[in-house]
């Protein structure tokens, strides 16, 4: 090799040993060269679903805040309906009174039957079927049978007004061979008080009473006989105090004692008739 070479030779080798080294120096800085436009929509693009997810993740936290929310309320609602049923229980029978079971409201129908015993004394006197004779101050102690009926309205569950008809019938008599026969109806107006549940109950009436006293001379009320018949007018009263039971959500079976009194005045006789009977009743409510 030429001496005139080696120093031309070295300055190459020197050149690009720094080249070298600038290259490798230049790789480990950072670099401020702007990225593509492919890369920037890649970061936009991670952005956006980043911040879609974030909102979906939010929405399902509100969601989930509003669910709790309801469960809760419901929570409260069931404690509070628990609360109270365990302390007004006579509020839920009232609901129940309120459908019309077993209980008094709108119309009200009684219907009663029953035997019972009792007096009757008149002043006056009454002509007998057989001539020139008359029949004073008729009287007995007999055995009755009548019933009555009542219709009318609840104004409460416990008070119940209603109008009223009742008959009672006296069984013959025989006195100085005569037969004797009294029969009572009244009509007029009434109430009825009911102490619940248990259904006890004390019924009161008044009215307008009409009384036929008759006397004939045979006991067969079909066959051939004579008859001789007093009417009055005046006033009746009756008492019932009793107990009912109910057999379906509208009626009612009872059983009661009653007492009764007629004032009545006749042509020929003043009449006052009173007793007490063993009553049979049939109610609807």
């Amino acid at each position: 090799m030429q001496p005139k070479l080696m120093p031309e030779i070295l300055h190459s080798i020197t050149l690009f040993c720094f080249w070298i080294s600038s290259l490798a120096w230049a790789q480990e800085q950072p670099t401020d060269k702007p990225v593509s436009k492919s890369s920037n929509f890649q970061k936009e693009k991670m952005r956006l679903e980043l911040g879609k997810a974030k909102a979906e993740l939010e929405k399902a936290q509100a969601e989930s805040e509003k669910a709790k929310a309801e469960a809760q309320k419901a929570k409260l609602e069931v404690q509070k309906l628990k609360a109270f049923l365990e302390t007004s229980p006579e509020k839920v029978e009232s609901s129940a009174s309120d459908r019309g079971v077993h209980t008094h409201d709108g119309l009200f129908l009684r219907m009663t039957a029953g035997p019972g015993f009792g007096n009757y004394n008149a002043t006056g006197q009454i002509q007998s079927p057989i001539v020139n004779q008359f029949l004073e101050d008729p009287s007995a102690n007999r055995t009755r049978f009548g019933g009555s009926i009542s219709l009318g309205g609840c104004i409460t569950e416990q008070l119940v007004l209603h109008g009223d008809a009742w008959a009672d019938l006296a069984m013959t008599k025989k006195q100085n061979s005569l037969y004797q026969e009294m029969a009572t109806s009244v009509v007029g107006g009434g109430f009825t008080y009911y102490w619940m549940p248990n259904n006890f109950f004390i019924s009161g009436s008044v009215g307008l009473a009409m009384r036929v006293f008759s006397v004939h001379t045979g006991d067969d009320w079909w066959g051939d006989k004579r008859v001789e018949r007093d009417m009055g007018t005046g006033v009746g009263i009756a008492l019932l105090v009793g107990k009912e039971w109910w057999t379906s959500d509208n009626w009612a079976l009872g059983a009661a004692v009653g007492g009764y009194f007629s004032y009545t005045e006749g042509d020929n006789l003043i009449l006052r008739d009173g007793g007490a009977k063993a009553i049979f009743s049939a109610s609807y409510n």
